[in-house]
Protein backbone atom coordinates (compact mmCIF):
# COMPACT_ATOMS: atom_id res chain seq x y z
CA UNK A 1 0.00 0.00 0.00
CA UNK A 2 1.33 3.51 -0.76
CA UNK A 3 1.22 5.71 1.71
CA UNK A 4 0.64 9.69 0.95
CA UNK A 5 1.36 12.49 3.09
CA UNK A 6 -0.92 15.52 1.97
CA UNK A 7 0.09 18.92 2.92
CA UNK A 8 0.11 22.45 1.69
CA UNK A 9 -0.26 26.15 2.96
CA UNK A 10 -2.86 27.30 4.75
CA UNK A 11 -6.19 27.72 2.66
CA UNK A 12 -4.85 25.94 0.02
CA UNK A 13 -7.22 23.40 -0.06
CA UNK A 14 -6.06 20.38 1.56
CA UNK A 15 -9.37 19.32 2.87
CA UNK A 16 -11.05 19.77 -0.40
CA UNK A 17 -8.02 17.17 -2.10
CA UNK A 18 -8.66 14.80 0.46
CA UNK A 19 -12.84 14.82 0.54
CA UNK A 20 -12.43 14.31 -3.52
CA UNK A 21 -9.96 11.36 -3.08
CA UNK A 22 -12.42 9.66 -0.49
CA UNK A 23 -14.99 10.31 -2.67
CA UNK A 24 -12.96 8.05 -4.48
CA UNK A 25 -12.05 5.34 -2.11
CA UNK A 26 -9.06 6.46 -1.05
CA UNK A 27 -8.81 6.30 2.87
CA UNK A 28 -7.60 9.53 4.12
CA UNK A 29 -6.62 9.78 8.06
CA UNK A 30 -7.33 13.80 9.31
CA UNK A 31 -4.00 14.51 11.13
CA UNK A 32 -5.00 18.09 11.53
CA UNK A 33 -8.36 17.40 13.06
CA UNK A 34 -6.67 14.36 14.87
CA UNK A 35 -4.93 17.06 17.10
CA UNK A 36 -7.61 19.30 17.12
CA UNK A 37 -9.82 16.76 18.98
CA UNK A 38 -6.47 14.96 21.14
CA UNK A 39 -5.84 18.77 22.59
CA UNK A 40 -9.43 18.86 23.74
CA UNK A 41 -9.67 15.13 24.63
CA UNK A 42 -6.41 13.58 26.12
CA UNK A 43 -5.65 14.37 29.69
CA UNK A 44 -2.54 13.88 29.38
CA UNK A 45 -2.08 16.49 26.35
CA UNK A 46 -4.36 19.01 28.35
CA UNK A 47 -1.60 18.60 31.66
CA UNK A 48 1.24 19.44 29.37
CA UNK A 49 -0.36 22.24 27.80
CA UNK A 50 -1.75 23.68 30.91
CA UNK A 51 1.86 23.30 32.53
CA UNK A 52 3.00 25.47 29.96
CA UNK A 53 0.30 27.68 29.05
CA UNK A 54 -1.72 28.02 32.20
CA UNK A 55 -4.69 26.71 33.19
CA UNK A 56 -6.80 29.55 31.66
CA UNK A 57 -5.83 28.55 27.96
CA UNK A 58 -8.96 26.32 28.44
CA UNK A 59 -12.09 27.31 28.51
CA UNK A 60 -15.16 26.40 30.96
CA UNK A 61 -16.43 23.49 28.67
CA UNK A 62 -12.93 21.80 28.83
CA UNK A 63 -11.93 22.64 25.26
CA UNK A 64 -9.10 24.43 24.63
CA UNK A 65 -9.11 28.72 23.47
CA UNK A 66 -8.11 28.61 20.24
CA UNK A 67 -8.50 32.46 19.73
CA UNK A 68 -5.98 32.64 22.58
CA UNK A 69 -3.50 29.73 21.92
CA UNK A 70 -3.36 31.26 18.25
CA UNK A 71 -2.38 34.58 19.45
CA UNK A 72 0.53 32.99 21.42
CA UNK A 73 1.68 30.52 18.90
CA UNK A 74 1.36 32.60 15.79
CA UNK A 75 3.82 35.41 17.46
CA UNK A 76 5.85 33.17 19.25
CA UNK A 77 8.02 30.35 17.58
CA UNK A 78 9.07 28.95 20.79
CA UNK A 79 5.57 28.44 22.20
CA UNK A 80 4.52 27.09 18.99
CA UNK A 81 7.93 24.37 19.04
CA UNK A 82 6.59 23.57 22.53
CA UNK A 83 2.89 23.09 21.86
CA UNK A 84 3.74 21.32 18.40
CA UNK A 85 6.41 19.01 20.62
CA UNK A 86 3.32 17.89 23.28
CA UNK A 87 0.66 16.91 20.55
CA UNK A 88 3.03 15.83 17.40
CA UNK A 89 4.23 12.40 19.37
CA UNK A 90 0.17 11.20 20.16
CA UNK A 91 -0.61 12.29 16.50
CA UNK A 92 2.34 10.60 14.64
CA UNK A 93 1.91 7.56 16.70
CA UNK A 94 -2.10 7.33 15.91
CA UNK A 95 -1.83 7.96 12.08
CA UNK A 96 1.40 5.54 12.45
CA UNK A 97 -0.88 2.46 14.09
CA UNK A 98 -4.40 3.68 11.20
CA UNK A 99 -2.10 3.23 8.51
CA UNK A 100 -0.66 -0.82 9.49
CA UNK A 101 -4.46 -1.42 9.64
CA UNK A 102 -5.45 -0.32 6.31
CA UNK A 103 -2.44 -1.62 5.08
CA UNK A 104 -3.19 -4.84 7.32
CA UNK A 105 -6.41 -5.36 5.56
CA UNK A 106 -5.20 -5.20 2.29
CA UNK A 107 -8.24 -3.77 0.74
CA UNK A 108 -6.37 -0.28 -0.50
CA UNK A 109 -3.78 0.50 -2.53
CA UNK A 110 -3.23 3.84 -1.52
CA UNK A 111 -4.14 5.55 2.05
CA UNK A 112 -3.77 9.43 2.87
CA UNK A 113 -2.46 11.49 5.54
CA UNK A 114 -3.61 15.28 5.52
CA UNK A 115 -1.72 16.95 7.54
CA UNK A 116 -0.32 20.56 7.31
CA UNK A 117 2.85 20.02 8.97
CA UNK A 118 4.37 17.56 7.38
CA UNK A 119 7.73 18.84 6.28
CA UNK A 120 7.51 21.28 9.85
CA UNK A 121 7.63 18.25 11.88
CA UNK A 122 9.80 16.39 9.89
CA UNK A 123 8.02 13.01 9.21
CA UNK A 124 7.91 12.98 5.73
CA UNK A 125 10.06 10.03 5.62
CA UNK A 126 6.72 8.16 7.04
CA UNK A 127 5.34 8.11 3.60
CA UNK A 128 6.21 6.96 -0.10
CA UNK A 129 4.55 10.00 -1.72
CA UNK A 130 4.34 13.71 -0.81
CA UNK A 131 1.36 15.41 -2.32
CA UNK A 132 1.57 19.37 -1.77
CA UNK A 133 -1.97 21.68 -2.46
CA UNK A 134 -0.74 24.96 -3.09
CA UNK A 135 -2.62 28.71 -4.18
CA UNK A 136 -0.87 32.36 -4.41
CA UNK A 137 -0.80 34.18 -1.53
CA UNK A 138 -3.28 36.40 -3.04
CA UNK A 139 -5.85 33.89 -3.28
CA UNK A 140 -5.16 32.53 0.21
CA UNK A 141 -6.11 35.51 1.72
CA UNK A 142 -9.35 36.10 0.45
CA UNK A 143 -10.61 32.74 0.86
CA UNK A 144 -9.52 32.91 4.39
CA UNK A 145 -11.20 36.38 5.05
CA UNK A 146 -14.55 34.97 3.61
CA UNK A 147 -13.88 31.58 5.34
CA UNK A 148 -12.89 32.33 8.79
CA UNK A 149 -13.20 36.48 9.09
CA UNK A 150 -9.51 36.67 10.49
CA UNK A 151 -7.80 39.79 9.26
CA UNK A 152 -5.11 40.15 6.84
CA UNK A 153 -2.36 40.08 8.91
CA UNK A 154 -3.08 37.25 11.42
CA UNK A 155 -3.39 35.19 7.53
CA UNK A 156 -0.06 36.64 7.05
CA UNK A 157 1.36 35.73 10.42
CA UNK A 158 -0.13 32.09 9.37
CA UNK A 159 1.14 31.59 6.43
CA UNK A 160 4.38 32.90 7.54
CA UNK A 161 4.80 31.03 10.29
CA UNK A 162 5.16 27.74 8.18
CA UNK A 163 8.16 26.65 5.84
CA UNK A 164 7.09 28.84 2.73
CA UNK A 165 4.80 27.01 0.18
CA UNK A 166 7.44 27.36 -2.39
CA UNK A 167 9.86 24.75 -0.64
CA UNK A 168 7.29 22.03 -0.14
CA UNK A 169 6.89 22.93 -3.57
CA UNK A 170 10.07 21.72 -4.55
CA UNK A 171 10.12 18.53 -2.04
CA UNK A 172 6.81 17.56 -3.33
CA UNK A 173 6.38 14.28 -5.54
CA UNK A 174 2.99 15.82 -7.07
CA UNK A 175 1.71 19.36 -6.80
CA UNK A 176 -1.84 20.51 -7.19
CA UNK A 177 -2.53 24.27 -7.91
CA UNK A 178 -5.71 24.91 -6.29
CA UNK A 179 -6.63 28.52 -8.14
CA UNK A 180 -9.87 27.67 -9.75
CA UNK A 181 -13.34 26.18 -9.84
CA UNK A 182 -14.09 22.90 -7.82
CA UNK A 183 -14.43 21.28 -10.97
CA UNK A 184 -11.36 22.33 -11.88
CA UNK A 185 -10.17 21.16 -9.04
CA UNK A 186 -11.90 17.47 -9.12
CA UNK A 187 -10.24 17.30 -12.55
CA UNK A 188 -6.59 17.80 -11.13
CA UNK A 189 -7.49 14.96 -8.43
CA UNK A 190 -8.58 12.61 -11.13
CA UNK A 191 -5.25 13.11 -12.98
CA UNK A 192 -3.38 12.67 -9.56
CA UNK A 193 -5.37 9.45 -9.26
CA UNK A 194 -4.41 8.18 -12.52
CA UNK A 195 -0.56 9.41 -11.37
CA UNK A 196 -0.92 7.19 -8.35
CA UNK A 197 -1.66 4.46 -10.49
CA UNK A 198 1.34 4.23 -12.29
CA UNK A 199 3.73 4.47 -9.59
CA UNK A 200 5.05 1.50 -8.43
CA UNK A 201 5.45 0.51 -4.38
Amino acid sequence: MLKIGITGGIGCGKSEVCRLLEANNIPIIHADLLAREMIDSHEGIKSQVKKIFGDDIYLMTGKLDRKRMAEIIFNNDQAKKQLNSIVHPHVIAYQEAELKKLEASQQYRFAGVEAALIFEAGVEKQFDIIVVVAAPEKTIVKRLIKRDGITKDDILNRIHSQIPLADKIKRADFVIHNVGSLDELNHKVKRLISWLNNQER
